[in-house]
């Protein structure tokens, strides 16, 4: 059984049966949570039918027809629903976390696969990031996580924003704002999030991975004068979990395990508070030079969408809307349960 291949081979202070080491180029340790890491890639992958027959076993789930039914509305209420899965680590780096060689494609999680297939079928576009990323560390020698944390790091989001924006450029929105004026700039910024895992590390991990917890980035500020804040009225909507959120609004950084570690330590960047221009919001606005309006309650699940069916006009105007979510969120048993209404279309 794959799960029964994953690592585990250090011991720690709190709950060492959770975490699980990996390798990384230039930081000594990296950290993510061993039972997420099984729960991220495999969803449940020990019941025998899903290793089986994958594939009918998407086609037998509720969430491609939910999703389909999101699409479809939105597109008769003038936008377009466009699916950017976001994979989770061990998918992107499975040989730092089997025991024995992954298979030649790479690919461990062939139900992830299939459900990409099944939305495309049912004509939901998917931009699927899985490539891109998983080339990035070998390209640019660029982490793709935080060390102690199971986000993406700036370089992550900096790629991806780079890519939806070529994709974007397709609309007449994008394409007028090539020729206005620049509404972005750039200013030199730092970003310190250690993660939610930092307090569950003994004292030399602590050390090693401290200096990678505080990356150099630069900050997307207004050209004539302010922060970046996500408007109301956008042509362009970002709809996601965590991932659009946390480098950005710092969702639970008041409560994450570095900020309860810190303060106990009585630590001066304890109250490290994140630029308001950092993470995929501002880097997909100053890359297509646009207002964007973003929506992240409860964003691994269709919660946001059912805010949109009530209330149409937060839509903004939107005649895009990119929802962002980590790969396995899609598999959540409350994202799609039989209570979901699909909208009327």
């Amino acid at each position: 059984m794959l799960v029964e291949s994953f690592r585990n081979p250090r011991t720690s202070r709190v709950r060492p049966e959770r975490l699980a080491l990996i390798r990384s180029r230039k930081e000594p340790l990296r950290f993510t949570a061993a039972s997420d890491c099984i729960h991220a890639c495999l969803y449940d992958f020990q019941r025998p039918e899903h290793p089986k027959d994958p594939e009918n076993w998407i086609r037998g789930s509720r969430m491609v027809g939910q999703i389909s039914a999101v699409s479809k509305w939105l597109k008769s209420s003038g936008a377009d629903l466009i699916l950017v899965p976001i994979p989770r680590v061990v998918e992107l780096s499975p040989d730092a976390f089997l025991q024995t060689p992954p298979p030649p494609s790479g690919v461990i999680a062939p139900h992830l696969r299939y459900m990409i297939a099944e939305l495309l079928r049912a004509d939901v576009e998917v931009f699927d990031l899985f490539a891109a990323l998983r080339q990035l560390p070998e390209a640019a020698n660029v982490p793709i996580y935080l060390p102690t944390d199971a986000h993406w790091t700036d370089g992550a989001q900096r790629l991806t924003a780079k890519l939806v924006g070529k994709l974007l450029a397709r609309y007449p929105f994008a394409e007028a704002a090539r020729k206005a004026a620049p509404l972005y700039r750039q200013r030199p910024a730092q970003f310190r999030y250690g993660g939610y895992y930092y307090e569950y590390l003994t004292p030399p991990e602590m050390a090693s991975t401290r200096a990678s917890m505080t990356q150099s980035i630069s900050e997307v500020v207004l050209t004539k004068g302010g922060t970046f804040s996500a408007g109301a009225q956008a042509p362009l909507m970002v709809v996601g979990d965590s991932f659009t959120a946390f480098a950005y609004v710092a969702i639970g950084r008041e409560q994450s395990g570095e900020a309860v570690a810190l303060r106990k330590v009585g630590d001066p960047f304890a109250e490290f508070k994140p630029p308001a221009g950092g993470g995929i919001v501002p880097y997909l606005g100053q890359e297509l030079n646009v207002p964007v309006s973003h929506r992240a309650v409860l964003g691994a699940t269709l919660e946001p969408f059912r805010d949109l069916f009530r209330e149409p006009e937060l839509l903004g105007g939107a005649k895009a809307v990119v929802w962002m979510v980590n790969m396995t969120s899609l598999f959540r048993d409350d994202a799609y349960s039989p209570n979901f209404r699909t909208p009327p279309i």
